[in-house]
């Protein structure tokens, strides 16, 4: 069987090989595979590049039978900058977490059927029954790893961890309005409206907790009082940082996280369990 490769990143010049060496090292990290590419030698890459000026340089994952490898590669030509035997790996359920990483991050490299074939192939043949359930429990092991992969991803990024309202934020705003606190978002929008006040109005019939200043409502009011269009600049910005920013936000942040962490735990239990009963049937 040939070997399979997977791109990570590719580079047309030499000045750009740095940029894809660190974007293709961050991958591979993702995959928690326990191994790091070694950064290759940039004259001897350089060569490669001079002597087939038809194909730019690539980073590749190949896995060639069970010897995985990080490559970086000129048309034919390669260095191979770190290899993993996944076969020297004797504990069964730790290679069967590196193939599931692999076909999470890295699916031409290890298929769904790759990781049903070595469920069944590291079961007791003698036994149908245990082979069928040793695939059925991978198959939900693998759907919570992915589920629990996600959910890390989305606690690690930086959308619950923002200190700054954005008027783009619209997951925000629909958190806001569920909880009865739309008055603050429409006044921050409408403010700069030129229709004037809508929604947003209702802010300003509850002055105690509009997050207003006093002088910048007295002004307010002055203007209306002449018949004129109020200038809302001030208390926009008052009610971004008073209300939205230092009450609104931490709790809304504090809310999706805490729901993240519920069912990464939730996941994290189940996921144990299944990978105990899978490793019960995965005797060889």
């Amino acid at each position: 069987m040939p070997a399979k490769l997977h791109e990570l990143e590719y580079f047309p010049t030499i000045n750009q090989m740095e940029r894809a060496f660190s974007d293709s090292a961050g991958q591979i990290a993702a995959m928690h595979l326990g191994i790091s590419p070694k950064k290759p030698d940039k004259s001897k890459v350089q060569a490669m590049l001079e002597k087939d000026k038809n194909n730019p340089g690539k980073f590749f994952l190949v896995l060639d039978g069970t010897k995985l490898t990080v490559e970086v590669r000129v048309g034919a030509a390669k260095i191979i900058l770190n290899t993993l035997d996944l076969g020297g790996v004797k504990d069964i359920g730790k290679r069967r977490e590196l193939l599931v990483q692999l076909n999470m991050r890295a699916s031409d490299l290890v298929s769904k059927d790759d990781l049903k074939k070595f469920d069944t192939e590291h079961t007791e043949a003698t036994s149908p029954a245990a082979q069928k359930a040793a695939v059925e429990f991978g198959e939900e092991v693998d759907k919570l790893e992915n589920e629990l992969d996600n959910l890390k991803s989305m606690r690690d990024a930086p959308n619950y961890k923002k200190k700054d309202y954005s008027t783009w934020d619209s997951e925000f705003k629909k958190w806001v309005e569920d909880r009865n606190f739309g008055r603050f978002t429409a006044f921050v929008d409408e403010a700069e409206s030129s229709t004037g006040l809508g929604e947003g109005a209702k802010l300003l019939a509850d002055p105690k907790t509009s997050g207003i200043q006093p002088k910048t409502l007295v002004a307010i009011e002055a203007a209306r009082a002449k018949g004129e269009k109020p200038d809302y600049t001030q208390a926009r910005k008052e009610v971004i940082a008073n209300v939205i920013n230092r009450l609104l936000l931490p709790r809304y942040n504090k809310e999706k996280l805490d729901e993240l962490n519920k069912q990464i735990n939730e996941r994290t239990t189940k996921l144990a369990s299944l990978k105990k009963k899978l490793q019960a049937l995965e005797t060889k």
